[in-house]
């Protein structure tokens, strides 16, 4: 009996446990549950828009763009829950009205990387550069030029480990030109690359990070020839990965419930994927719809579908969805397909927005060497936001540099906060000293001064090339020839030039201290037989590292010699290679080299 007792209480309690194992898998996957609410937000003393974006930075929501009053930004400040608490339109104007974008906010800054630029509907303009908003120091700067190529609006934009995604809009106004492209900007290093297409080319959505993926649901084919602007709703779910590169398609069967464009997205929980609002699919109205699907159980390969979460008070399309604490917040948009507009600020879920105040990056002077001067920005402050450097300008001998290894440093760049940067430095100087200054001019406006080294220069060698072929200490790999510049004085009048334009020559300067810093000054001159207006291009390489491309040489025309600097190490054993490389069909060849070792004075 007591055997029986004691199965019986253990069958009990192991179910006990099963029992509270499966609630909490069923509490951890469980739909979110909540509804939406008008917010009290005080007066309604902001502008009433749409297609614009709803973005928190901090403390506070920023609300701007669209097709009312777009260089005006309107801010909800959470700590005292009002709108415009110092007054509209306080803030400085956009430079532009812009319109169908996504913004993202990345280091404290708000970031408007595609979209439409006027509202000459249904002739919208690209954007053609990257604006960038700075709500600390309360200004705006243009950020660099969009590729002409990949300019579009209506897309959706998200950034992942400090890089922005781009993908989907339209380049043709609201006449068609819908994409599949996906594109990323690194801020850091100001550059761009395509990337796979997605499966299918929309426009009027929000793209989404969700459980490691880059989300594309809901939206249209603006101007579909059999459809028109509204008619042709997207229903299939795509996302991104980024480890494989590659673009995947939800089953059919987890198609969007309610296939609509102007939707805005956030994912909630890191699990669900939510779309709020919309319009189109043979509707007048906009919609009220909110609905979301599970992704991790979706890409784990479970059955699931597209569940609502409530519906919208007031329906709405083109807007943007903040996700601040446990709660959503929305406001704005438009209440029919087409135009219109409204206030009605809206919450899901009954918590209250979370932020914290962001303060100003400062860019500090770090230190300096004979060929950099190291800045930082601010000891590392989640609440400090990061600096945007849009220009560097020297006086004295000097010239901006590469990265190591021959990467080029490009402006306008984020500096973020806490982060070290080596801006490169190369000293123009010949044998004498000189001195000299550098100025970082960030934050729309503000500089960084900092005092460069002293320096001075010996001459380490000289190559006029063709005619000194046996300099001491300097050797010549590679088929070339020589020969003479008619009329052309020393030490232009030679050059070496390669055989084929398959090939590159190397000069390779040995017995140099090692370690020690060199300007390395290159020069062409251009050949008898140039032709006014034609392209002659060659790639330099030092220490068999690409430092320079596409050099045109005849790009100030026949007359005039071209020359580049460049700083650059003797290795370990003393020894510094430059290789000068034909492009574009173009034969190799140089004028002159010359390889100054550069001494400090302090």
């Amino acid at each position: 009996m007591k055997t029986r007792q004691r199965l019986s209480m253990m069958l009990t309690n192991l179910l006990s446990a099963t029992a509270l194992v499966l609630l909490a898998v069923v509490g951890a996957n469980a739909q979110p549950i909540g509804s939406w609410s008008l917010y009290d937000d005080g007066e309604d003393n902001y502008i009433a828009r749409h297609e614009c974006s709803f973005v928190q930075a901090g403390d506070k929501f920023y609300f701007f763009g669209g097709r009312e009053n777009a260089t005006v930004i309107d801010v909800f400040d959470i700590p005292s829950n009002s709108w415009n608490p110092n007054g509209i339109a306080y803030l400085p104007e956009a430079a532009h009205e812009y319109n169908h974008f996504q913004a993202v906010e990345h280091e404290g800054l708000l970031w408007i990387i595609f979209g439409f630029e006027d509202n000459a509907n249904p002739f919208e303009t690209d954007a053609t550069n990257i604006a960038v908003f700075d709500p600390a120091n309360e200004v705006w700067m243009e950020g660099p030029t969009l590729p002409v190529a990949r300019v579009r609006g209506g897309g959706g934009t998200v950034v992942h480990n400090g890089v922005f995604y781009s993908v989907g809009g339209n380049n043709n106004g609201h006449r068609g030109g819908y994409q599949p492209w996906l594109d990323h900007w690194n801020p850091r290093t100001n550059s761009f690359v395509s990337l796979a297409d997605a499966p299918i080319g929309r426009d009027h959505f929000h793209a989404v990070l969700c459980a490691g993926k880059l989300w594309a649901a809901g939206g249209r084919q603006s101007g579909h020839p059999d459809l028109g602007a509204f008619r042709a709703t997207i229903p299939q779910v795509d996302y991104y990965d980024f480890d494989t590169k590659g673009w995947s398609t939800l089953p059919e069967s987890q198609d969007l419930a309610s296939p609509r464009a102007g939707t805005t997205t956030v994912c909630y929980e890191d699990r669900w994927l939510v779309v709020i609002g919309g319009e189109g699919n043979n509707r007048l109205k906009a919609w009220n719809s909110t609905e979301a699907l599970d992704v991790v159980a979706a890409l784990n390969g479970e059955s699931v579908v597209w569940e609502s979460m409530g519906l919208l008070n007031y329906a709405r399309h083109g807007t943007q969805a903040i996700l601040s604490g446990d709660s959503i917040f929305v406001a704005g948009g438009s209440p029919k397909q087409g135009g219109g507009n409204i206030h009605l600020m809206e919450r899901w879920g009954g918590g209250d927005p979370v932020g914290t105040a962001m303060a100003a990056g400062e860019l500090l002077e770090h230190r300096v060497k004979v060929d950099k001067a190291v800045v930082k920005n601010t000891p590392a402050d989640p609440n400090v936001q990061g600096v945007y450097v849009t220009d560097i300008q020297f006086t004295g001998d000097y010239i901006l540099g590469n990265y190591k290894g021959g990467r080029p440093f490009r402006l306008p760049m984020l500096i973020p906060n806490g982060k070290f940067v080596p801006i490169p430095v190369i000293w123009l100087g010949g044998t004498t000293g000189t001195s000299g200054k550098i100025q970082v001019i960030h934050s729309g406006g503000k500089v960084l001064e900092m005092d460069l080294l002293d320096v001075t220069g010996v001459q380490a060698a000289f190559v006029d090339a063709g005619e000194n072929d046996s300099v001491p200490d300097v050797t010549l790999s590679g088929t070339t020839v020589s020969g003479t510049v008619t009329g052309q004085s020393a030490p232009y009048d030679t050059y070496r030039e390669g055989t084929t334009t398959s090939h590159g020559f190397t000069y390779v300067f040995r017995g140099l201290p090692a370690k020690q810093y060199y300007t390395l000054k290159l020069s062409w001159h251009p050949l008898d037989g140039c032709v006014a207006g034609s392209v002659r291009q060659q790639n330099v390489f030092v220490q068999g590292r690409c430092y320079d491309k596409y050099i045109d040489v005849y790009e100030q025309g026949c007359s005039t010699t071209i020359t580049k600097v460049y700083g650059a190490y003797a290795n370990n054993s003393g020894n510094l290679s430059v290789m000068i490389k034909g492009y574009g069909g173009a034969k190799p060849y140089i004028s002159a080299i010359e390889l100054v070792e550069v001494t400090t004075v302090r």
